[in-house]
């Protein structure tokens, strides 16, 4: 699948956590925590570079305030604003997740 493929190449380069990665969760969703990272910074520099990805949940798209779903989880309110939310559909091709890993990969690199 091309989420997997995405988050362990994002684990194996990046100081990062996949929120529920041991949970029964959506398959299609990853939600990645960047360490010592702000998610809006990050955000900014991935979709200068061609990639879509949100700091929250579809149904808080264009909230300033941190994702109520991390709060209900209990996310430590330090990291609260280093997560970003990738998706994969059904248009997603083969190959797509990694190069999504890629673009995340150099982004971080730019901005750290």
């Amino acid at each position: 699948m091309k989420e997997q493929f995405f988050e362990e190449k994002l684990k194996n380069s990046l100081n990062i956590e996949i929120v529920g990665d041991s949970m029964n969760r959506l398959p299609h969703i990853s939600n990645v925590q960047f360490k010592n990272l702000n998610s809006e910074v990050l955000l900014i520099q991935l979709d200068l570079n061609g990639l879509g990805v949100s700091r929250g949940s579809a149904c808080a798209s264009g909230a300033q305030k941190p994702s109520h779903v991390l709060e209900a989880m209990n996310i430590n309110p330090k990291f609260i604003n280093s997560h970003l939310r990738f998706s994969f559909g059904w248009t997603t091709k083969a190959g797509d997740g990694s190069k999504a890993a890629e673009i995340v990969m150099q982004a971080v690199k730019e901005i750290e």
